[in-house]
């Protein structure tokens, strides 16, 4: 096959040269303004570093299980696992448009035999046998292009998929470090539930107590079992979210329901205890995968009008043959049974031309849909990344008012406590105490959640994760798909 191509070449160079590329050119969108006005926007965000950039940004929370965790799920996952075949398939189809640029044929071995009347005098049935075996070649001439913006189209298409694969790994990275921070919210939330019921239970005590020695009342009691029971009922629904989230963590790191037992051991909620290492926002999003998939699907559009215009002119092949003819198999592989042919083939679809500027008049629509979905895909970009930081600006300060709020009510319950014990209180401000102190611990953690989630949400909008691929992606002839 390169033997043919290299004898081709010199005598296909002269048209070549002549060729025409038709349709328009791509032109690389520009978001600057749109980048620069969201910085602007963000730049008042408490708690961010917006110089350094932490690449594998889960990392800042410190905490070895949730980097397995993310690890595991990189190399397991199976959505990531049907993502990157979907790739590979295009791949495929990458390579397999790129290779009509060259020549393609087949090496036969044929025989015919028969028997018919002969000229000149037709009175006479002879017995004819014929032999061929030779390489039979075709080679397109792309004299405008169609070819090459099959190759762009199909390159596009391969690079879309790409930034759909790292699209889903950002999901599921973002997912599995949010999954992660649900588990051990619902373990901290039952811990604090699990001690206010154990200081309840000194109530009950004290309360029964008084009850037996005749200085309390019924009323009293049957109160404080009421609280007491209220509060071990809540237990079991915290109980349901730790096992919940520990399965949901088991499913996207690809392992069977139940086999991570170890994830439901009471574990801290991870903090990050510096500046989020964002970087440039603009630089960020400008590697959004969701929205480089849309910037390709709009390059692969374009390309396809090309596709379309190229039907405007004539389709130019030539075919060629070398082997051998022969009337009988002993003669077929000597010298006098050489022979070659060269056969240069024009098709033109004039009769057709309605329909092919429908085509085109198609593809110039798609292409106007794809740039309108793609500016949607930047416009919701935009308002997901400056919702995420803004709300992680007004999740701080909520939690700064509620550790001020927890600490008050464990000051107020303690002192209930011991004023009831004196008789100097009634018992129902000691439950009021109690249900207080129990609502402003289990807010604070709830609070703590929130802020982490707003973390993951920050990154997941900017695109963080895809950096750090669960395979190489590459097209065909290791030549990377990804540009830029």
């Amino acid at each position: 096959m390169r033997k043919w191509q290299l004898l081709t070449a010199p005598m296909l160079a002269p048209l070549l040269v002549a060729c025409v590329t038709v349709g328009p050119e791509y032109q690389a969108l520009d978001n600057t303004k749109e980048f620069a006005f969201l910085e602007r926007q963000v730049e008042k965000t408490e708690g961010v570093d917006w110089k350094a950039t932490e690449k594998n940004w889960w990392k800042q929370f410190n905490d070895p299980a949730l980097n397995q965790l993310v690890d595991q799920a990189l190399q397991d996952n199976i959505t990531l696992a049907s993502a990157e075949a979907r790739v590979r398939a295009l791949q495929s189809i990458l390579g397999d448009v790129s290779d009509d640029l060259y020549p393609k044929g087949a090496v036969s071995l044929d025989y015919e035999a028969g028997k018919a009347l002969i000229a000149p005098e037709y009175n006479q049935r002879v017995k004819t046998e014929r032999f061929e075996t030779g390489i039979g070649l075709t080679q397109p001439l792309d004299f405008f292009g169609r070819i090459q913006r099959s190759i762009e189209a199909a390159r596009a298409n391969a690079q879309a998929e790409v930034e759909s694969l790292r699209a889903v790994q950002v999901e599921i990275v973002a997912e599995v470090v949010s999954t992660y921070g649900d588990l051990r919210a619902a373990q901290q939330r039952l811990r604090v539930a699990e001690e206010n019921l154990q200081n309840l239970a000194e109530v009950v005590r004290l309360t029964k107590a008084k009850f037996d020695a005749g200085t309390g009342s019924e009323l009293d009691l049957a109160r404080i079992n009421s609280l007491y029971a209220g509060n071990q009922a809540a237990l079991p629904p915290l109980r349901n979210r730790v096992n919940a989230a520990a399965r949901r963590l088991e499913v996207l790191t690809g392992q069977v329901p139940g086999t991570l037992d170890a994830l439901e051991l009471a574990g801290t909620m991870p903090r990050v205890n510096t500046a989020l290492q964002v970087g440039e926002v603009g630089k960020l999003l400008l590697r959004r995968p969701d929205l480089l998939q849309a910037e390709r699907q709009v390059a692969a559009a374009t390309a396809r009008i090309g596709i379309a215009e190229a039907e405007l002119y004539p389709r130019v092949e030539v075919n060629g043959f070398l082997g051998f003819f022969s009337a009988t198999g002993a003669d077929l592989i000597k010298s006098d049974s050489k022979a070659w042919s060269l056969t240069p083939t024009l098709t033109w679809q004039v009769f057709d031309m309605a329909s092919i500027r429908n085509r085109i008049d198609t593809a110039e629509a798609n292409l106007e849909g794809d740039l309108a979905r793609y500016r949607l895909q930047l416009l919701s970009a935009l308002e997901q990344t400056q919702t995420a930081f803004f709300n992680y600006g007004e999740q701080q300060q909520r939690l700064r008012h509620l550790l001020d709020r927890q600490k008050a009510s464990i000051k107020a319950q303690t002192l209930a406590q011991a004023q009831y014990s004196e008789g100097v209180i009634e018992l129902l401000d000691v439950l009021d105490t109690e249900r207080t102190r129990l609502a402003a611990e289990d807010a604070v953690v709830q609070a703590e959640n929130a802020v982490y989630r707003g973390i993951v949400n920050i990154y997941r909008n900017l695109g963080g994760g895809w950096e750090a691929p669960s395979t190489q992606v590459a097209t065909n002839k290791g030549e990377p798909l990804r540009q830029g």
